[in-house]
């Protein structure tokens, strides 16, 4: 993959995860639990597979980039709580 595609795939990335912010707003973040996170991973995941069983690429490609979004948001969550806990 080259820097240039991979960059694009960051990007949407980034894209995504400010879809999210605004869908569901980073201040009712606080009491969202791994399993919780897990859960929603899980359903974008299955999004994967329905997209891939249905032959359907270009939603499989979405996907995707709501999966890595999702565990962007996950990783993020996961070290705030680590710094609010270490202070």
């Amino acid at each position: 993959m080259s820097i240039e595609h991979r960059a694009n795939f960051m990007d949407l990335i980034w894209k995504e995860r400010i879809h999210q912010d605004t869908k569901f707003p980073p201040e009712e973040d606080v009491n969202i639990s791994d399993y919780q996170m897990y859960i929603v991973l899980a359903e974008e995941f299955g999004e994967i597979a329905k997209g891939l069983l249905e032959n359907n690429y270009n939603n499989v490609d979405d996907e995707i980039v709501q999966v890595a979004a999702v565990c962007t948001k996950w990783y993020e969550l996961r070290r705030e709580a680590y710094l609010k806990e270490s202070k």
